[in-house]
């Protein structure tokens, strides 16, 4: 996907358990990337947007375990595609720089095969277009 477009939302709150205490802070940033679709040539031209989200961070001490390995998931129309992934936190602010640096970006989604318009996101590679991608593996 050729990136060429984007929006970008930060949120840190305060939750309260009582009113004078506060046991839990939320961070919450999303970063939407849009685009059209470069490859595969049936799908050229098609509008993308992928939305990564932060996932919420482990209770100290906590271990951090995932019943599959997915990063989230893809929709698909006639007119547009849209990806969810949820990604830790230090890795969407590392996007967000790479983002910020106003260079052509190329975005390269990894899913399993499309079924009744959905697909599981496997992998996703945001990188300047400089970057020595195969043009046969782009998205």
């Amino acid at each position: 996907m050729a990136v060429n477009d984007w929006d970008y939302f930060y949120s840190y709150i305060a939750e309260p358990r009582t009113r004078t205490e506060v046991d839990e802070f939320v961070h919450l940033e999303t970063l939407e990337l849009h685009g059209k679709l470069i490859s595969p040539n049936h799908q050229t031209g098609r509008k993308l947007t992928i939305m990564l989200a932060c996932e919420k961070a482990p209770a100290e001490g906590q271990l951090v375990t995932y019943d599959r390995p997915v990063l989230g998931n893809l929709d698909t129309s006639k007119r547009a595609m849209v990806a969810y992934l949820l990604l830790p936190a230090p890795h969407v602010n590392r996007i967000v720089s790479v983002v910020a640096s106003n260079k052509p970006l190329e975005a390269l989604l990894m899913t399993t095969k499309i079924y009744r318009n959905k697909a599981l996101v496997r992998s996703v590679n945001v990188f300047t277009r400089q970057c020595n991608v195969p043009p046969s593996r782009r998205v």
